[in-house]
């Protein structure tokens, strides 16, 4: 039988979050449509609900599953979150260092 560690588990986390802060983070400073910036957010803020949703209307042990993937969903989220948060800093501070 194949056994998985937590480790590995740990690891998928931090290299998803990772790839969603950077494939973010490079939306935001590359392209000029603020649509377009916003479809990582938009998607999994759209994946997260869907599956908060199901946590309620599924029944038994399923409704644990969805919990999990949820909180995955809304982790990635934050990372989107984080890399606007940082995009939003480096305007804030580009624009003070040209304003003086």
């Amino acid at each position: 039988m194949l056994e998985v560690s937590r480790f590995s588990d740990d690891i998928l986390l931090i290299c998803l979050i990772s790839l969603f802060i950077a494939v973010q983070f490079f939306m935001c400073f590359k392209i000029k449509n603020v649509f377009i910036r916003l479809i990582p957010t938009a998607l999994t803020f759209a994946a997260t609900t869907v599956l908060f949703i199901m946590i309620y209307a599924s029944e038994g042990w399923d409704s644990i599953g969805y919990l999990v993937l949820t909180l995955y969903c809304a982790l990635l989220l934050g990372g989107c979150a984080f890399a606007w948060l940082l995009f939003a800093l480096i305007k804030l501070i580009k624009k003070l260092i040209k304003r003086q």
